[in-house]
């Protein structure tokens, strides 16, 4: 089996995109109303986060997805 790993300073700046990400994105606003209000809500499995590894040659590249579309790099860069 093949696992894949972030470091600590990636790991730490993924949460800071992420974090500041949420700040302007409509997928991580809270619910208004209903079961869930005043929280985030992303369904039973979650799904709001996709993060994608692709093994080169070089390395092993690793990206952030948020479920609206926006992309960044795990070191916290915008593509």
């Amino acid at each position: 089996m093949k696992t894949f790993e972030i470091s600590d300073d990636e790991a730490a700046a993924a949460d800071a995109w992420l974090e500041e990400h949420a700040k302007t994105c409509k997928v991580w606003r809270p619910k208004t109303e209903g079961l869930f209000a005043g929280q985030v809500y992303h369904g039973a499995i979650g799904g709001a986060v996709s993060y994608t590894f692709t093994p080169t040659s070089l390395g092993t590249l690793c990206h952030i997805e948020c479920a609206c579309g926006e992309k960044a790099l795990c070191n916290g860069d915008n593509f």
